[in-house]
């Protein structure tokens, strides 16, 4: 009888630990989650391809304070009406930058829902170098807005006196140079 309940019990177990791998499982499949942004009373999370995920703050605003429950509230490229591609990262703004330079503005309403807006593309203003897109985003504090490419390049926007809208290339990072085809020494010692 013993010997019984233990195997219900491993089995029950078993069960348990292959639905929670195949829930995360899922989840992952359906984006890379990119990252988050608390605007007003609502925090936001956003994933590669512009899915976004909403929660309230519940009660006093006190260390620990109560979350609501997250929910997926909409896309930005479809609530901007245009554009599409790879989420890169999501400033303390609410900014939104994808690989291809394109720039969105999330606009939050009191019921942690949002709107979104294109506000303009990177590389119009700095024309990209081929192949190149855009692999980083973030702020550094209530003024500057860093972006950086696949190919190294580093651009700001934000700075005090200019437009806030403006995208300047501020130097470029000494990245190694990855090789398209093997060198002919390599080759000749793989076929000996």
């Amino acid at each position: 009888m013993f010997a019984k309940r233990f195997l219900y019990v491993r089995a029950g177990m078993l069960y348990l630990t292959l639905t929670c791998h195949l829930t995360v499982a899922t989840a992952m499949a359906q984006g890379n989650l990119i990252g988050t942004v608390s605007i007003g009373g609502c925090a936001y999370i956003v994933s590669a391809n512009g899915d976004l995920w909403s929660s309230g703050y519940e009660g006093q605003n006190v260390c620990v304070r109560q979350q609501g429950p997250w929910s997926l509230v909409g896309n930005v490229f479809a609530s901007a009406g245009q554009g599409s591609g790879q989420v890169v990262g999501i400033n303390s703004h609410g900014e939104v930058l994808t690989s291809s330079g394109e720039e969105y503005f999330i606009i939050p309403d009191a019921s942690c829902g949002f709107s979104a807006s294109l506000i303009h593309n990177v590389f119009a203003q700095i024309p990209a170098l081929p192949s190149e897109s855009i692999v980083g985003f973030g702020d550094t504090d209530d003024r500057d807005v860093y972006a950086v490419t696949n190919a190294g390049r580093v651009f700001r926007r934000g700075i005090s006196g200019c437009d806030p809208h403006e995208w300047f290339h501020v130097g470029s990072l000494d990245l190694p140079t990855s090789v398209q085809r093997a060198a002919w020494g390599s080759v000749k010692v793989r076929y000996r």
